[in-house]
């Protein structure tokens, strides 16, 4: 993997904790801060994927869809009924 080198400027109080953190794991404060934007960069991602879901599943149904909603909510009470007749 090829690595790029930068400079940034941190408050001075993050960049203590951050060094205490990355002591203590054992890790150089390269490896902590690219975790720490990996986990950035993930959650971001993650997000905004909720949102975009949120967003197509928040437009109305049309008819089709909600014969199939009705179709696997059905399936889904039987499969319940099923499983509480076992009991």
């Amino acid at each position: 993997m090829s690595v790029t080198k930068i400079t940034i400027a941190v408050p001075e109080q993050l960049f203590a904790q951050a060094e205490n953190i990355a002591r203590s794991l054992n890790i150089t404060r390269s490896q902590l801060y690219s975790r720490a934007l990996a986990l950035f960069i993930r959650e971001y991602l993650d997000r905004e994927m909720s949102t975009r879901l949120e967003m197509a599943f928040a437009e109305p149904a049309d008819a089709e869809e909600k014969a199939f909603r009705a179709a696997m909510q059905q399936q889904f009470n039987n499969l319940l009924a099923r499983e509480n007749e076992q009991w």
